[in-house]
């Protein structure tokens, strides 16, 4: 599934590093919404932050393992 040519999603590398899975898919939001389902989609968005930002500290600690200087955030 990873190559060259499909580096995967974050679901695809939460479930590498972590044996994680997201709570839903993002297709499932609006549906979710419609269904009054608001907690479900908060719950939702706060688990993609989370394991965003520990996929991101995973990353940077291997990049500077590697002697690299640290990734900035753009943000």
């Amino acid at each position: 599934r990873y190559s060259g040519n499909n580096s995967g999603g974050l679901e695809d590398w939460i479930k590498l590093f972590f044996g994680e899975e997201k709570l839903m898919e993002n297709g499932s939001v609006p549906e979710k919404y419609e269904d009054g389902k608001i907690q479900e989609i908060v719950e939702y968005c706060e688990q993609d932050v989370e394991v965003t930002a520990k996929l991101w500290e995973r990353v940077n600690s291997v990049v500077e393992g590697h002697g690299f200087k640290q990734v900035k955030n753009r943000g």
